[in-house]
C-alpha cells in the first residue's frame, strides 16, 4: 500500500506521529520510520511527561508571537456554511487539546453565542498550527509544508447540560470535542496538563487575584485584524467584583482576569485557553476557557471572563470514552 492509497487526511495523520527512525538493521540497510501509537483516550494526564510540556528557553512577554512549538495544546475549531452554490470554511473558536481523542472549548462555540455557531456546523479541529498562513489548506492542497498541522473531523460535540446565557454572560460555557481519530503526541502537538484536585476555600475572589496568567489565541488585536501567527499575553487575576459590575453575579464557576495596559483575550479568542504561569522548567497548567469579554478588545478595566476548568473535572472525567 502506497500513501496514495490513505488519502491527504490520513498521510497528514502519519507524518504527524512519526516518532523517528529505526536504525538497528545497519547502515547499509532502509531505515524503518517508527510510529508512536496514541493514548487512552478516557484518561487524563496529570503533570507527567506528556502534558503541559514548555521548552527551556526565554519566553516573550506581552502581546507578541509565540514561539513554534510553544503551546503544542492549542487547537483552531473550524465551522462549515452552506449555500446554494457554495461551501465555506472558517477557523472562529480556539480551543485546547487535553488528551488524544478531545479538546475543551467553550460551548457558546458549540450551540449559539458566538458568530460562526449561529449560522454554521463545526466539522474539524486543528492541531499543530502556529501559522495560518504557512500552508492553510493542508487537507486538500497536494504541497509541502514548511510547518504541518493535522485537520481532523469532530466526531461528537458534548456541551455542558446547564449551558445557558444568562443576564451579560454564559453559564457553564464548557464543551467537549470528540475527535474522529486519536492523536498520537509529538513535539507540535501535546495536550495541556489539568489539576485534578479542587478546593472549596479557592472557591470565590482569592484563587487567582493578583496572579499572572497567560492567554494565547488567533483572535483579533488591537488593530481588529485576525492575526495569522498564534499570539499570546499575560493577564492578571482580579476580584469576581470586578467581573461582576459588567456580566451580573458571580461565582466559584469564573475567573475574572484582565490588564491595564491592553491587554486581553479579543473576539475570535473564545474556547481558547486560560493558562498558568510556569516558573522556569514546571509544566502548565489549564485553568480557565475564554467565555466572554467586552466587544472592543483590550478595553481597560473592563475584564475578561472565563470559565474556570477544576469545577468541572469530574464532568470531563465522566464524559470521556475511549
Amino acid at each position: 500500500m502506497s500513501l496514495k492509497d490513505i488519502g491527504e487526511s490520513h498521510t497528514a495523520m502519519l507524518s504527524n506521529t512519526q516518532c523517528g527512525l529505526d536504525k538497528s538493521k545497519g547502515p547499509w540497510a532502509q531505515d524503518t520510520i517508527l510510529v508512536c501509537c496514541p493514548t487512552a483516550a478516557n484518561k487524563l494526564p496529570n503533570g507527567d511527561s506528556s502534558c503541559g510540556y514548555i521548552p527551556k528557553k526565554k519566553r516573550i512577554v506581552g502581546g507578541t508571537p509565540t514561539a513554534y512549538k510553544e503551546f503544542p495544546w492549542m487547537a483552531l475549531v473550524q465551522y462549515e456554511s452552506i449555500s446554494e452554490f457554495t461551501v465555506s470554511t472558517r477557523y472562529y473558536c480556539g480551543a485546547a487539546l487535553i488528551n488524544s481523542r478531545y479538546v475543551l472549548t467553550a460551548a457558546h462555540c458549540v450551540q449559539g453565542g458566538s458568530e460562526e455557531s449561529d449560522v454554521s456546523s463545526i466539522v474539524r479541529v486543528r492541531l499543530g498550527e502556529w501559522d495560518t498562513t504557512d500552508c492553510p489548506d493542508q487537507l486538500y492542497k497536494k504541497s509541502d509544508c514548511m510547518r504541518s498541522h493535522l485537520d481532523i473531523m469532530v466526531e461528537k460535540a458534548i456541551i455542558h447540560p446547564d449551558f445557558r446565557k444568562e443576564d451579560r454572560k454564559f453559564v457553564h460555557d464548557i464543551a467537549l470535542l470528540r475527535l474522529h481519530l486519536p492523536v498520537s503526541f509529538t513535539k507540535a502537538i501535546s495536550p495541556i496538563c489539568l489539576k485534578t484536585s479542587y478546593t472549596m476555600s479557592n472557591e470565590m475572589n482569592t484563587a487567582f487575584v493578583g496572579s499572572d496568567m497567560i492567554i494565547a489565541g488567533w483572535g483579533k488585536t488591537e488593530t481588529s485584524l485576525s492575526s495569522s501567527k498564534l499570539l499570546k499575553t499575560y493577564i492578571e487575576g482580579m476580584p469576581l467584583y470586578s467581573c461582576s459590575k459588567h456580566y451580573g453575579s458571580m461565582n466559584k464557576n469564573y475567573i475574572c482576569a484582565g490588564s491595564n495596559n491592553g491587554s486581553d483575550s479579543c473576539k475570535g479568542d473564545s474556547g481558547s485557553p486560560l493558562m498558568s504561569n510556569p516558573q522556569f522548567g514546571t509544566r502548565i497548567y489549564l485553568l480557565g476557557i475564554t467565555s466572554y469579554g467586552a466587544e472592543k478588545c483590550g478595553s481597560r478595566d473592563f475584564p475578561g471572563l472565563y470559565t474556570r476548568v477544576a469545577p468541572y473535572y469530574n464532568w470531563i472525567k465522566t464524559n470521556l470514552r475511549l
